[in-house]
This record gives structure tokens, C-alpha cells and sequence, in this order.
């Protein structure tokens, strides 16, 4: 008999506990998987620019280097394997690695036939002919490697594509070429750019283009040529299919050639002939961007002179944001343009700032203690970092003449903005948003209670307190009372206004869903509670019977 009764008290227990896992709400866990930021194939000005410092060091002894951005590689050929240049084979430098390539003997058998030479060298011939490849001179290995390797002024997609590539049996390597291009071979690749452009093949005049303008740049072997040229319609690009009007159109494009590659060019201020579409003027012609100690400031300049500043700083209550305007004449705009062409695509300099900055540094885009700027001509592609320093930094200076006047008219635009916006936004985290009562999760029509009125002491004096409760209804207040009438995830966005016009603005995700287990109990009455308290009154039920 005992035994049928502690089977039968198992059985009820059982039963109660399955019952109770059922009823009984857990939380959901969600998994978010994070993949791994992608790089950015194509963009190799800055390692290009590490490798050409390395060039400079004798006992690296480097003859070529060839960047593969698809893979973030860069091949070094250098003329002997020395400890020097060996110590960098494998290493990485900010995520490039480096491989360091000797030429070595190669077989005597297997030799190319002349046949075979021939039909390589009526191939390179016929590179030679598109100026995108830039070719500065080749390489045949007619061994049984039978490799060519294909030296370039700058690298492009169109030579990229080839490297590494097998071509009726022959391996081609794209190396940069450790000569740049002279003032009349980049002149030549100017030329050449604009004569394959779209809109010179559309309806360009051949006879009519003529080079009027040569301006040295700055950098080495960087040159900019303004060229003009009469079209046989107005417009840009390929006009095929397009109503155009039958006028001869004139034309003025500024190509910057920078060792032997084309960086810029841009046609009569409008057009884009890299990008192959209209400069928007909408989007900003210079940009300029400061790491600063705390908050960010920045500052925009677009194609008509207007001047749209930004800085923010943090204080322990609050953020106080100031948005400055102002404008800039073509002249001034003209003058950052030419400074900036005289300008590499990527400089990088190290400034010491005036006594000046450092004692009105709220009221300037550059920050000491922040320590660095970027300012980008995006009309130009070109990019100029200034690491900042105060002027007693002991780190010297490098920032040439063209990258101080560019720094000096940049701080002076900043500070004759005007300032026609200032606020303060209060930080989220000192802001009191509760419910009550408590739970992960609410019933329909059940009555809610928000509540901001445990604040810290240092949010000040608030004198409003809006609640939007993310379904359409609206309260004011610093506790307020709200039920959802259906189920669902909703946002409860709180904001605060404090007597000094400080604005701050809290949310919090609010689920409401309907119970398995009478809906209207279900939030007051513990499911394992109640499933005891079943399985207790069964098993005494089930004692006495058998008594």
C-alpha cells in the first residue's frame, strides 16, 4: 500500500513540475554574431607612401614593390637579400604584410622559343597603347619561368587586374616602377586621360585641345595641367540617347599628375572625369575634422562659400553643442584649391600650434590636447594630416609652408563663423526612467506606472517631463500612469527640459504580451506556487481515498 502511495505522490510531483516548466515565462536569448569589418580594397596611398620611405634607406637595397590591396600584401623585389631589408619579410605594417622576393636562377630547360617572345612582345606593345596601364618600361624572363614583368608609373586597376596573372604561359608581374615620371611623360599621361575621357570621345574637337597652364606641385615628381578643348555639344560624359543642342562648347580641365598616376581632374569646376558624374554642391569641397580631448569638432565648406561649423564639450551633467555659419568668397576658395594642389594626395605633417590657439582653444577647430586634424580636399582628392603639438613640444616640426598657410586659413574661417545655434543636451545616464512594478514583461490593459523622479541631484532644474509611450499616446509629468492596450514591444522615449533650456531624452523598451496561464492572474500569481499548491491538495485527495 505504501508503495502504490509514493508511486502515486511521484506521478502528482511529475506531472506539477512539467506543468510549472511550461507555465512559467523564461527570457529569450538571442545570439548576435559580430563579423569582422571588411578593408577597403583600392585604397593604397597610405602604404604606398611607407613603402617610398623604406626606398629611401640604401640597405634595404629595393629595386620594386608591388602593393595587392585585395589581400593587404605588399612584395618587395630588392636587388641582394641583405639582414636589413630580410628583417622585414613577413612582418606587418598596420595590417599590411610584407613579403621580401629575391630574383633567383631558374632552370635551363624549358626556355621560351622565339615564337613565343615575339607573341609577348606584340602584347605588351598593345598595353603600351591604353594610358590606364601607365607602362614605364618592361621585363622579359624567357627562361623556363617565363615571366614578364610589367614596371608602372602608378598603380591602376586596369594594370592590377594583369598581376600575377598566367597569359598563354607567361607570368605577369605589376611592379611601381622605381623611376617616376618626368614633367613631360606625366604631361603626356595628362594628355593621354583626357583624350580617352567620355566626354572628349563623345564629341571632343581633336584639333582644339591645347595645353595652356603647367604648375609645379609641391610633392615630387607632381605636376598639374590645364588643358583646353572644344566640344560639338554641351553636356558631359556619354550624351548618347540624350536632346542636345548643336554649339561648339569650350571647355578648361585640370589633371594633377602625381608620379605618373592621375589623382585629379576635373572639368570647368563642374565635373568629376575620375567619378565620371557632377560635383555635387550639396556635398562640401573641403572637409575638416579634429580629434579633440573630449566631444568632436568639425567644419564644412562648399562649392558657393558657405560654412557649416560644429564642436561640442562634455561636462558631467550635460553636453553644450555649438553649430557656428559662415561664408567664404571664390577667391578664398580659389586659394585653399591651389594650396591644396600643391599638395600630395596623402601629407602628413606634425605642427606646433601659436600661444594664441592654446589659450582660445574652445574657440578653435584644432585642439593641442587633442592632437590631431584631418583636412580633406574632396574636389582634389587630396588629404592633409597635422598632428598638433603645443608650441614647447619637444617632437620638431615638419609641416611645410603650403600645409601652415592651409592650417592658418582653415582656424581663421572657423573663428569668424558666426554662431547662430547653441544648446545643451543632457546626458541619458542621469536621467530616471522606472517602471513599476517591475517585470520583463507586461499584460494588456494592465496599469504601468512611469516614474522619473529618482534623479541625481546635479540634473538641475527640471521643469518638464514629456512621456511618449511609442503607441500613439501622449502624457506630462513627473510620474505618469499608462496601459497598453494590445501586445508588443513598444519604446518609451522620456524627455526632460531643465530650467536653463538643457534638453535630454531617455528610452526604454517596454514587451507586452499575453500570458499561457489565465491572463488576468498570470502577472500576481507565482506559476510554481500555484502548481504546489494543486499537487499538494491531489496528493491529500488521493490519501484519503485510500484510507
Amino acid at each position: 500500500m505504501k508503495k502504490k502511495i509514493a508511486v502515486g505522490m511521484f506521478l502528482i510531483l511529475a506531472i506539477a513540475f512539467a506543468l510549472g516548466f511550461e507555465t512559467i515565462d523564461r527570457p529569450s536569448v538571442s545570439a548576435v554574431v559580430y563579423s569582422p569589418n571588411e578593408t577597403e580594397n583600392g585604397n593604397t596611398t597610405w602604404i604606398n607612401a611607407e613603402i617610398e620611405d623604406l626606398e629611401k634607406k640604401p640597405e634595404l637595397q629595393i629595386a620594386g614593390w608591388i602593393i595587392s590591396s585585395g589581400v593587404k600584401e605588399v612584395d618587395l623585389w630588392v636587388y641582394e637579400l641583405t639582414p636589413e631589408n630580410q628583417q622585414l619579410d613577413g612582418t606587418m605594417i598596420d595590417g599590411w604584410k610584407v613579403n621580401v622576393w629575391e630574383d633567383q636562377k631558374p632552370p635551363e630547360d624549358g626556355k621560351a622559343t622565339e615564337e613565343e617572345v615575339a607573341w609577348i612582345r606584340d602584347q605588351i606593345e598593345k598595353w603600351k597603347e591604353n594610358p590606364e596601364m601607365q607602362i614605364a618600361g618592361t621585363s622579359i624572363d624567357s627562361s623556363a619561368r617565363k615571366t614578364v614583368t610589367l614596371w608602372v608609373y602608378g598603380l591602376t586597376p586596369e594594370n592590377q587586374q594583369l598581376h600575377r596573372k598566367m597569359i598563354n604561359g607567361w607570368e605577369i608581374i605589376v611592379a611601381q616602377s622605381p623611376i617616376p615620371a618626368d614633367k613631360k611623360k606625366s604631361r603626356e599621361i595628362a594628355e593621354e586621360y583626357l583624350l580617352n575621357t567620355l566626354t572628349f570621345r563623345f564629341d571632343g574637337i581633336e584639333d582644339s585641345l591645347k595645353l595652356v597652364d603647367t604648375n609645379t606641385l609641391e610633392c615630387p615628381y607632381c605636376w598639374e595641367f590645364v588643358f583646353e578643348f572644344q566640344c560639338r555639344h554641351a553636356g558631359y560624359g556619354n550624351r548618347t540617347g540624350q536632346m542636345l543642342a548643336q554649339v561648339i562648347t569650350l571647355h578648361t580641365a585640370r589633371i594633377i599628375v602625381e608620379q605618373g598616376r592621375v589623382t585629379s581632374a576635373i572639368m570647368d569646376e563642374k565635373w568629376d572625369m575620375l567619378e565620371q558624374k557632377v560635383i555635387d554642391s550639396n556635398n562640401p569641397i573641403i572637409s575638416v575634422n579634429s580629434t579633440v580631448f573630449e566631444g568632436e569638432r568639425w567644419m564644412s565648406i562648399f562649392s558657393d562659400g558657405t560654412v557649416t561649423c560644429y564642436s561640442d564639450h562634455y561636462y558631467p551633467s550635460h553636453k553644450e553643442i555649438v553649430i557656428k555659419e559662415g561664408h567664404i568668397s571664390r577667391e578664398e576658395i580659389d586659394v585653399l584649391l591651389g594650396l591644396f594642389s600643391n599638395l600630395s594626395e596623402y601629407s602628413d605633417y606634425t605642427v606646433n600650434v601659436s600661444e594664441q590657439l592654446i589659450r582660445d582653444h574652445m574657440d578653435c577647430i584644432f585642439d593641442p590636447v587633442g592632437g590631431g586634424t584631418k583636412i580633406s580636399c574632396i574636389l582634389l582628392n587630396k588629404t592633409l594630416r597635422l598632428r598638433v603639438r603645443p608650441p614647447s613640444f619637444s617632437e620638431p616640426e615638419t609641416a611645410t609652408p603650403t600645409a601652415k598657410e592651409i592650417m592658418e586659413r582653415i582656424d581663421k574661417i572657423f573663428r569668424e563663423a558666426k554662431i547662430p545655434e547653441r544648446r545643451k543636451e543632457i546626458n541619458p545616464y542621469g536621467i530616471s526612467l522606472t517602471l513599476e512594478p517591475y517585470a520583463p514583461s507586461y499584460q494588456p490593459n494592465q496599469m504601468i506606472t512611469f516614474n522619473a523622479s529618482l534623479k541625481d541631484g546635479w540634473l538641475g532644474d527640471v521643469t518638464s517631463y514629456e512621456w511618449d509611450f511609442g503607441d500613439g499616446s501622449k502624457d506630462y509629468g513627473e510620474t505618469v500612469r499608462h496601459a497598453y492596450a494590445t501586445e508588443g514591444n513598444y519604446t518609451v522615449k522620456l524627455t526632460v527640459i531643465t530650467s536653463d533650456g538643457a534638453v535630454g531624452v531617455k528610452c526604454k523598451t517596454t514587451n507586452v504580451t499575453r500570458s499561457t496561464l489565465t491572463p488576468a492572474l498570470a502577472p500576481e500569481v507565482p506559476g510554481f506556487e500555484a502548481v504546489f499548491t494543486i499537487a499538494g491538495l491531489l496528493a491529500v485527495a488521493y490519501l484519503r481515498r485510500r484510507k
